[in-house]
């Protein structure tokens, strides 16, 4: 028998699942059981079924709530306006205006790629209107029903990888820049996204990117790709571009999350013509032979432009300065996760094959991976001037004997 206490109390959390399946959030179990008491204790293997029956934040995890508190940030006071001063448009304050700026609304069908989130609406009014409420809980709404938009289109695809990746594109070009942290876990950025996917379902991280067919078909390949593309794009027309530093950060966090690098080690057997890091740095053939492999051969394409810098070669050749330190960067992150185990670590004396004029010289390894090659070394008799080792073999570099 229950008593009128219990069922009250019964009603009243009814009464919150039905708001919440308004909100679009699918009634079942409530989320703070969920998130703090089963998912910390479901095996990994287990938590897409879980969180399936649990609500659509399957696809999106725990996310802010929305409410005035939050729409505050949305909020501008005193909005610009224009007047007519002796003939000059100037900006004077509007005191009794209150706007939420960028503002998203959902456009398209869910689940096709029509479907996107787009910031810039607006809502205003005055402060001492009799309407004044209203105009927020229309703000307010507006957040919900993108929220609940973008999960529909979420649950449209059941491919963990491709959910990340329409994830990473939205905060890819998000041009006002953190205006849709409220569909994401967290404070919505990439990292969190990144983080949260893999930790539902690591597949996300290394399966195809079932966008543009890449080489190799990962979501790192797929990301890589695009970071080399907008690089090369500043360096044939000499343009900074925006986007360049969040592709970069995409790859950096899928690289920290545990995403596959090997596909970047593996020997080739053709060079690849497929939209792929090699593809966009110029296609340039001359720098591989067969056996090679992806990252061997971008570290000799990167390699030959830095040698070019005070060369006969056209500026925009260049992969100096910013550009050349960004891609040996890249190169170096891959060949720190990747398999490979290098012989030497910083601090070890080593002598290094200065060719036939020079010799072996004597010198210490400054650090491991340097522009996509293994060892940087300061060699003893260079003034504290540093060398690369091309690869770690005894040919090129072994250990000193003092």
């Amino acid at each position: 028998m229950v008593s009128t206490r219990n069922a009250k109390k019964a009603k009243t959390e009814a009464d919150a699942g039905v708001s919440n399946g308004a909100r679009g959030e699918d009634v079942g179990l409530l989320e703070s059981i969920y998130w703090d008491h089963v998912r910390p204790f479901t095996p990994v293997k287990e938590r897409a079924v879980v969180s399936k029956r649990c609500s659509t934040r399957f696809y999106a995890g725990k996310r802010v709530e929305l409410d005035e508190t939050y729409l505050k940030q949305y909020e501008r006071r005193g909005r610009i306006k224009l007047k007519n001063v002796d003939g000059r448009w100037v900006d004077v304050d509007g005191d009794d205006t209150v706007v939420y700026r960028n503002l998203p609304i959902a456009r398209g069908e869910p689940g096709t790629n029509n479907f996107r989130i787009e910031f810039g609406e607006e809502v205003s009014f005055h402060t001492g209107s009799d309407d004044s409420l209203g105009h927020s809980d229309v703000a307010l709404e507006m957040l919900l029903a993108a929220r609940k938009a973008w999960d529909n289109h979420l649950s449209k695809f059941q491919s963990p990888s491709q959910r990340l990746r329409i994830c990473l594109e939205l905060l890819h070009t998000d041009e006002h820049d953190g205006a849709c942290p409220f569909l994401f876990i967290g404070k919505g950025g990439i990292r969190d996204v990144v983080r949260f996917h893999a930790s539902v379902n690591l597949a996300s991280l290394n399966g195809p990117s079932h966008g543009q067919k890449s080489f190799p078909n990962t979501q790192l390949g797929y990301w890589v790709a695009c970071y080399l593309s907008d690089i090369m794009m500043g360096v044939y027309d000499g343009a900074s571009y925006s986007s360049t530093w969040k592709y970069g950060e995409i790859v950096s966090e899928l690289i920290d999350a545990g995403a596959d690098v090997s596909p970047f080690f593996e020997p080739l057997d053709a060079y690849p013509h497929t939209f792929s890091a090699l593809s966009v740095m110029g296609g340039h053939h001359n720098f591989y032979e067969r056996g090679m492999s992806m990252h061997q051969v971008l570290a000799a394409h990167a390699e030959w432009h830095r040698q070019q810098e005070e060369g006969p070669v056209a500026p925009w050749h260049q992969l100096s300065g910013q550009p050349g330190r960004t891609i040996g960067s890249l190169l170096d992150s891959l060949g720190r996760k990747s398999n490979i185990k290098l012989r030497f670590n910083a601090g070890d004396r080593v002598e290094c094959n200065m060719g036939e004029e020079d010799g072996w010289m004597p010198g210490t390894i400054k650090k491991q991976w340097y522009y996509g090659f293994p060892y940087e070394i300061d060699v003893d008799n260079l003034n504290g001037s540093s060398v690369w080792a091309p690869f770690d073999g005894d040919e090129c570099i072994r250990t000193l004997k003092e």
